[in-house]
């Protein structure tokens, strides 16, 4: 689908209403200039309007999704935007080896990690759940996958 001069997957053109990504400046704002921005949840939604606009604001991106498509068409747009390739990082964070080689990828690529978006979140799971597994998988990625990584980057850095 496209969405203006843009092609993306049908989830991805809703990003047009928030952040219109076809009209930007050529000359980018340089906020984020030498900031290394770690985003999880960045394959859609909220995630992928952040990385346009710290990309919009000069920074080097490390995203984190778990849909490889997505996160390359955002990367994309994100290295169109402001000239840097972003990191891309296909990840669970509900998965404690995924969080570890979010962190040391992200290192082992730019030293550091100046700003932590912990986006990746989930509102409900498929019925075929009982409460007490639903309740379990909504806690693992939005409460203790944001702990873990917050601590895993703060003991790095």
């Amino acid at each position: 689908m496209t969405c203006g001069s843009v092609s993306l997957p049908a989830p991805l053109c809703i990003l047009q209403l928030s952040y219109n990504i076809t009209q930007y400046s050529p000359t980018p704002r340089t906020m984020f200039t030498d900031k290394v921005v770690l985003i999880t949840g960045a394959s859609s939604g909220i995630g992928a309007a952040c990385a346009l606009a710290f990309a919009k604001s000069s920074a080097t991106l490390s995203l984190v999704g778990r849909n490889l498509d997505n996160l390359s068409t955002i990367g994309k747009v994100c290295e169109k935007l402001n000239h840097i390739k972003p990191l891309l990082i296909v990840a669970d964070v509900t998965s404690d080896t995924d969080l570890d080689k979010i962190v040391e990828d992200t290192a082992n690529k730019y030293g550091k990690i100046d700003v932590l978006i912990n986006n990746a979140g989930i509102n409900s799971v498929p019925e075929t759940h009982s409460s007490a597994e639903t309740y379990d998988r909504v806690m693992a990625t939005n409460v203790r996958a944001t702990y873990l990584l917050t601590t895993k980057r703060h003991r790095t850095y």
